[in-house]
């Protein structure tokens, strides 16, 4: 195999994984988004009910969710990071989480 054709064909790659690596991206942003809606949602109900005892289950909840926050930004965060390597290797735009921000807002 020539080194043209080999560097094409890892240019290629590059392309592939830059578009894969975006869509993951981008699911991580939903879902981060929903994460975050489902807080407010849980965290409102328990504002609302002020009244009432808090439930146990409530607050286990609410920390489990934070936890998968947490969880799902540090890995769209190392995800964006990982796009941005490819792109600067193949030419592509880079991607920001600013870019996301639509995706991921309450």
């Amino acid at each position: 195999m020539m080194i043209d054709e080999q560097d094409d064909i890892e240019h290629k790659l590059r392309i592939a994984d830059y578009y894969e690596s975006k869509e993951k991206a981008e699911q991580y942003a939903y879902a981060v988004a929903g994460i975050k809606q489902e807080l407010k949602t849980r965290i409102q109900n328990l504002i609302d009910d002020a009244d009432k005892a808090v439930d146990p289950f409530d607050i286990r909840h609410i920390q489990q969710l934070l936890v998968k926050l947490e969880d799902h930004d540090g890995t769209l965060r190392n995800t964006i990071a990982h796009v941005n390597v490819v792109a600067a290797l193949c030419g592509k735009p880079g991607l920001s989480p600013h870019q996301l921000r639509g995706l991921n807002r309450l």
